[in-house]
């Protein structure tokens, strides 16, 4: 027989590392909502931080890591027009952080919002400065007009990948001199600390208002890719055995476990024993970085037959990792082998004493099967020689014998008879023989 142990959707060595981009934003010197501004704008000057956040250790498999621990740490400062050099830099003093890639994405780059007005709309038709104006008819036929606004500023805007943290990682926090990029998310979860109010040198366009560009805040944090938690942990497998044994289960497997690891473990259940099994482990990992392992039972090691598919022991299991699972299958159908014993007797004249039928065993040697058949009284005494070959084993162990009878004194023109079956033989020859046939 055979079955499998399957790990799958384990993400150890081709984990997604989680991005994330923050984008700051700044109007120009010279600029005010409802204005033109200067032809000779420039940016506005100030400086903010990043604020990383510990994920909460999940207190089991499929456990969240959406709240946090107390250690949530600032950089420092930070220019608007900070290098990747410049951010890759503070956030890798943070303690355990470890190594980000940071990739620049824009820097002083002006960009424009629509922000449409809002209320009923104008009765007539104007022209207004960074407008586009559009007609709604309301249901009653009223015809109102409406506008959309163009809304400039500037951004710079930093992708972060977190390379050594493992998992889905809180956003950052982006701080400024009295804002924070989670005000806008239920009451924010990061409140700008009074450090910050003091170290950060506010911007000078004190004009910003979120409202004005359509809810955008002066700072933002966006999840790119959601990281994935690396593979951990270990698990069980239970085995039922066969009708008449009790259940066993495997002591911890590592996730990463060696093929002789597993043997190891699978070979101390108290229903097989030493050399039961064979295991193999795939050689490459998926694209999802599964690992498989085979177990295959041996037969001559008394594990042979259709046996019981392992399972896994989830209740004692304990992985971790994104989407970590582990699961089985059945490779192939053992085959249940051939054992026991049958029986041979004698048919005799009609109203002949019945002779006690011979019990062979299912895989007999042939001189066993001979010295059986001829110690029959009934054979005995006629004097017979008998000749026996075996065949096999073939599929599930079954043999099969060929018994050659010969008299002691044949007639003539007669011969010596033989007779084959799968598991017994019938008998002919010169002297007329009692026909050996199978009882059960």
């Amino acid at each position: 027989g055979a079955g499998s142990a399957n790990v799958v959707r384990m993400v150890a060595g081709t984990r997604v590392n989680s991005r994330q981009r923050v984008t700051m934003r700044a109007t120009k010197e010279g600029r005010v909502p409802g204005g033109v501004g200067s032809s000779n704008q420039t940016i506005a000057v100030g400086t903010w931080k990043l604020v990383v956040h510990s994920p909460k250790e999940p207190q089991a498999p499929g456990g969240t890591t959406s709240t946090f621990l107390d250690e949530s740490y600032e950089t420092a400062p930070l220019r608007f027009d900070a290098s990747e050099a410049d951010i890759k830099y503070v956030l890798e003093n943070l303690p355990g952080v470890g190594m980000v890639r940071v990739n620049r994405i824009a820097v002083n780059e002006t960009r424009t919002v629509q922000v449409p007005t809002s209320g009923p709309g104008d009765a007539n038709s104007t022209v207004r400065t960074n407008a586009t104006r559009y007609k709604v008819i309301d249901v009653d036929g009223t015809q109102r007009w409406h506008y959309t606004y163009d809304r400039t500023f500037v951004a710079s805007e930093w992708e972060i990948e977190f390379v050594t943290r493992g998992g889905d990682q809180p956003l950052l926090t982006a701080l400024w001199a009295g804002g924070t990029s989670d005000t806008l998310s239920a009451g924010g979860k990061f409140p700008t600390p009074a450090a910050c109010m003091t170290e950060c040198v506010a911007f000078s366009d004190t004009t910003w208002q979120p409202s004005y560009f359509g809810g955008i805040d002066r700072g933002t944090v966006v999840a790119v890719t959601n990281g994935t938690a690396p593979l951990s942990g270990n698990f069980r497998l239970s085995y039922a055995g066969r009708a008449w044994e009790d259940e066993a289960v495997t002591e911890p497997i590592s996730v990463f476990a060696t093929p002789g690891q597993v043997k190891a473990a699978v070979e101390a259940l108290p229903t097989l024993g030493s050399n039961s099994v064979i295991v193999t482990r795939s050689k490459d990992k998926s694209p999802q970085a599964e690992l498989a392992w085979s177990i295959t039972f041996v037969p001559s090691a008394g594990a042979g037959g259709d046996l019981p598919l392992l399972s896994v022991d989830k209740a004692s299991s304990n992985i971790g990792g994104t989407d970590a699972e582990v699961y089985t299958s059945t490779l192939a159908n053992g085959l249940s082998p051939l054992f026991g014993t049958f029986d041979l007797s004698l048919s005799k004249a009609q109203g002949a004493a019945a002779e006690a039928p011979l019990t062979i065993a299912h895989d007999a040697e042939p001189n066993a099967v001979r010295d059986a058949v001829l110690a029959l009284p009934s054979l005995r005494d006629a004097g017979v020689s008998l000749d026996v070959t075996r065949d096999g084993p073939g599929a599930g162990g079954a043999y099969a014998w060929t018994l050659t009878f010969a008299a002691a004194a044949q007639t003539s023109g007669a011969g010596p008879g033989s007779s084959r079956g799968p598991l017994g033989a019938g008998a002919g020859g010169g002297a007329e023989l009692p026909l050996v046939s199978l009882a059960g």
